[in-house]
């Protein structure tokens, strides 16, 4: 579904310390569900408050139900069958590679990678730099790992299209 005005409306619904994440809307029985992830451009790990996601909704609605009728909105939509869900990212949010990395430069990583063989694997660390198309990271091991023998971490490079996904990791 194509909707350029709904990402265009909750761009203006933004205060100036968060930007849009991610934006889904959804058909259901009897009309549409709209979910929108916020990013936190000051905190840390990209998170929101309630305060934000609430003020957020609130300005949303007003301006999506001003421009119920556009063109570029589904023809039955309308102020009474639509439900919206705001959230944040959330603090494991999915980084955005390559163009996140130097935003979270220093925080742990949890990054899911291919091997040469086509194995996917998991692996623990913290964004190091760049050098064409090689991501450098320091590797960590995380505080609950397997049972077994831990060895030291070391720093690890991968190339950049070996890399499937990664998030942002909470070490607690």
């Amino acid at each position: 579904m194509e909707f350029a005005l709904l990402k265009d409306i909750a761009r203006r619904a933004l205060s100036a310390d968060a930007d849009l994440f991610d934006l889904h809307l959804k058909r259901v029985r009897n009309g549409y569900h709209i979910q929108i992830e916020l990013d936190g451009l000051k905190d840390p790990s990209g998170s929101v408050s309630l305060d934000e996601c609430e003020r957020f909704s609130k300005a949303f609605i007003e301006l999506l139900d001003q421009a119920i009728g556009q063109e570029g909105l589904p023809d039955d939509l309308d102020a009474e069958n639509y439900s919206l869900e705001v959230s944040s990212a959330g603090a494991e949010r999915e980084l955005r590679i390559p163009a996140e990395f130097e935003r979270f430069r220093g925080r742990p990583l949890k990054i899911r990678y291919r091997t040469d063989e086509d194995k996917i694997h998991v692996g623990h660390g913290i964004f190091d730099g760049v050098d064409g198309t090689k991501i450098r990271f320091l590797g960590f091991v995380p505080r609950a790992p397997k049972k077994g023998r831990v060895r030291a971490p070391e720093p690890f490079v991968l190339e950049l299209d070996r890399i499937e996904k990664v998030n942002l990791y909470l070490d607690v």
